[in-house]
């Protein structure tokens, strides 16, 4: 066993796309059938662009034949089956997604692009048949990996080999954190939603008020607030769905990634028990051959002849059976190499992806409160000019009335009084009483 790179070194590109979920089926086995398109340079296909459809068992026979064909090998996992909520349209693009990914992982394999089955999965148009045809194996593989996520302990074996050792005890710290980082994604996720939802409650019942308000300039403000908040639950909802996009599903999927660790490990501790089982049935051989062979027993040639040929073959199965565990040894060490190198990828790219989300989303509500409070300084300003504009429009016509008072009582000064004309009361006003109207006319001015 040893990884399957073509004479030049260089793998085949796959370009491959999972997409148009669509539900078929009656109403008691209803599914969702996704549409593969695959383009592809390997010469080892029909074409190099093509069509198939599948749905989520296709894609779990094909992992519980990578698995079973491949033992060392770390199988991309399949996302989990889930009985409730499965045609639900995000529970759907979730596995959408996650099938895109597993199934891209295991045309850029080395070990796994050119499997056979892997192949049959993504040319065959007669798939079903296939898979009722190795019915016999299906049954144990299917609930084998159904169960994969679920596997949180190592089989309990006698492990002689310190590197594989602290490997079993540093991926049981990793799954430990990746499911409690997977708990706390999900806790904030579910915290941005409930944020948008409540922010949208506000902004509807700001508009409701808007309507009844009776001020033209507040009701504006206050649609203006109120329709703001709904469009931050836009947002906030976006952000949500990219957490699930990024950190959300790199989460996840490691989380099942390492169950297919664990389940190369187990072949590896199979193979294990293979080799220790020869071994024991070797020397068990050899022990019989020296019994029968003592003077004493008077064993037959023959017999002897016999039982030397089962103690040569024993050997040969000791030696095959330890070629084998050191191969898969070996495979499983390279490929928990390349566990680790596209798990710090994966998780810097998931990281920056989800930054980049967070800053673009940030950066767009705060450029709605930014323009929400322009445009509030800007009728508020608009509101103080038309204040300033009235009170101006009510002050011009008290001072031209009293201007023209003015005017009044200086004629009258300057003209004869009553008294002066006529000597007398007869017709004419008290000075007095003229001063009291000049006093007025010059405090109103």
């Amino acid at each position: 066993m040893s990884f399957r790179l073509p004479e030049n070194g260089v793998l085949p590109w796959f370009e491959i796309t999972v997409g148009e979920p669509q539900k078929v089926g009656d109403v008691i086995n209803p599914h969702i059938v996704y549409k593969v398109h695959i383009r592809t340079n390997s010469t080892a296909f029909k074409s190099n662009d093509f069509t198939v459809q599948r749905r989520y068992r296709d894609f779990l026979w094909l992992y519980n034949q990578l698995t079973a064909h491949n033992p060392g090998v770390i199988v991309p996992p399949v996302s989990e089956k889930h009985a409730i909520g499965r045609f639900q349209d995000e529970f759907v693009e979730s596995r959408r997604i996650a099938l895109e990914r597993c199934l891209r992982k295991m045309t850029a394999h080395p070990m796994l692009y050119g499997d056979p089955d892997l192949k049959l999965f993504l040319e065959s148009d007669s798939l079903v048949a296939e898979e009722k045809r190795q019915d016999s194996s299906k049954g144990f593989m299917t609930k084998f990996g159904e169960t994969l996520s679920s596997a949180t302990t190592f089989t309990k074996v006698h492990e002689t080999d310190e590197w594989f050792e602290s490997r079993r005890n540093q991926l049981d710290v990793l799954d430990s954190q990746l499911k409690s980082l997977l708990k706390a994604i999900e806790a904030i996720i579910k915290q941005r939603k409930d944020l948008g939802v409540a922010s949208a409650e506000f902004g509807e019942s700001i508009v409701s008020l808007a309507g009844a308000e009776l001020n033209k300039p507040l009701a504006n403000s206050l649609l203006v607030l109120g329709n703001l908040k709904i469009r931050i639950k836009e947002l906030h909802d976006k952000q949500a769905h990219m957490d699930v996009l990024t950190l959300e599903h790199t989460a996840d999927e490691y989380i099942r990634t390492i169950g297919s660790i664990k389940i190369a490990f187990m072949a590896r501790a199979k193979f294990n028990q293979n080799m220790v089982q020869a071994q024991n049935d070797l020397s068990k051989k050899k022990a019989n051959f020296d019994k029968m062979s003592q003077p004493s027993r008077k064993t037959k040639p023959e017999r002897l002849q016999q039982l030397q040929q089962e103690i040569t073959e024993a050997e040969q199965r000791v030696d095959s059976t330890k070629k084998d565990f050191e191969e898969i040894s070996s495979l499983i060490r390279q490929e928990f190499d390349r566990f680790d190198r596209e798990k710090v990828e994966d998780f810097k790219q998931s990281v920056e992806a989800f930054l980049a989300s967070m800053v673009k989303h940030q950066r767009e509500i705060v450029g709605l409160w930014e323009n929400y409070f322009k445009a509030l300084n800007g009728a508020g300003e608009e509101q103080s000019q038309a204040q300033q504009q009235q009170q101006q429009a009510a002050s011009t016509p008290s001072q031209a009335q009293g201007h023209t008072s003015v005017t009044a009582s200086e004629d009258a000064n300057t003209r004869p009084s009553a008294d002066d004309s006529f000597g007398g009361h007869t017709g004419g006003i008290p000075t007095s009483r003229s001063n009291d109207i000049l006093s007025a006319n010059e405090w109103s001015s």
